[in-house]
């Protein structure tokens, strides 16, 4: 009976005495340790599948031994679920502007004039964030999107565009801190704002302490609460206009005041877009 574990022995030997020095000669290694090599008196069928069942195991061991190095180098963990994933980016493109500065562009710009400038920048959001998502999903990175602007244009550029995201992000921060106060002086008019912007401040300081997992479940309900405000606004809103409430049927009388429907022209689309670009916030 022939001794298999003898040849599997020397077959084993055989590779770890031919260590290759350089890439290539790994490549050339690994195409050497698939042929064959039939001892004298052994029969070449056993021999032959040996030698497969030795070369299909190397990979999956290299395979596992990549996978493992890239944990711990990263280090990361998924803890969102696709309805944290989907409600957090439906409601951060809700910015604070839709419900604070809706009207003052209504009266800056009239109906024709705000209609042009929340299409206008909606749009430009709507392509900006579908180029993102495409390059996210054929170049999944653990950075911020500046690392495609290091990569597909030049470090410099990611640089200044990660600074600037931050500066913007904190002065939007500010200004929405200020605006908890305005929404909540229409409730409790008595109580000083200052006190709703600190109040906030700590809620929201809170929520970034917590674990990833805390912080989508809390993003998850507002967003939630944000989306069903903006429906519940845009249903008030249609029944208002046919007269089911206040008694008087609205309609399109806005669009034939006088002034209407591009109020100040082109200087008030252009004077709106901040407004606007706040509501994208």
């Amino acid at each position: 009976m022939r001794d298999l574990g003898a040849i599997f022995s020397r077959r084993q030997s055989k590779r770890r005495n031919h260590q290759p020095s350089s890439p290539l000669a790994a490549h050339d290694g690994h195409a050497q340790s698939q042929t064959p090599t039939v001892s004298a008196g052994h029969d070449i069928g056993e021999v032959v599948e040996i030698s497969e069942d030795v070369s299909d195991s190397e990979p999956k061991e290299d395979e596992q031994e990549a996978t493992t190095s890239q944990t711990k180098v990263h280090g990361l963990k998924r803890s969102l679920s696709a309805r944290h994933l989907s409600f957090i980016s439906l409601g951060g493109t809700l910015g604070t502007g839709l419900f604070i500065s809706a009207g003052t562009s209504l009266a800056m710009a009239g109906p024709g004039g705000a209609l042009v400038s929340y299409a206008f920048l909606g749009g430009i959001v709507f392509f900006l964030m579908s180029s993102l998502g495409e390059l996210a999903t054929f170049i999944p990175i653990s950075g911020s999107f500046n690392e495609y602007s290091s990569r597909f244009g030049d470090p410099a550029i990611g640089f200044a565009l990660g600074w600037n995201y931050w500066f913007n992000y904190v002065c939007v921060t500010a200004s929405e801190l200020v605006a908890a106060g305005i929404i909540m002086r229409n409730y409790l008019p008595h109580v000083n704002g200052v006190v709703w912007s600190i109040i906030s401040a700590a809620i929201l300081l809170g929520l970034n302490l917590f674990s990833v997992r805390g912080y989508a479940e809390a993003e998850f309900w507002f967003a939630a609460i944000k989306v069903v405000t903006v429906i519940v606004f845009i249903v008030v809103g249609i029944v208002v206009a046919a007269g089911g409430l206040g008694g008087h049927t609205y309609g399109v009388e806005n669009w034939k005041i006088e002034g209407a429907p591009f109020h100040d022209g082109v200087p008030g689309v252009l004077a709106t877009l901040v407004l606007t670009g706040y509501a994208f916030q």
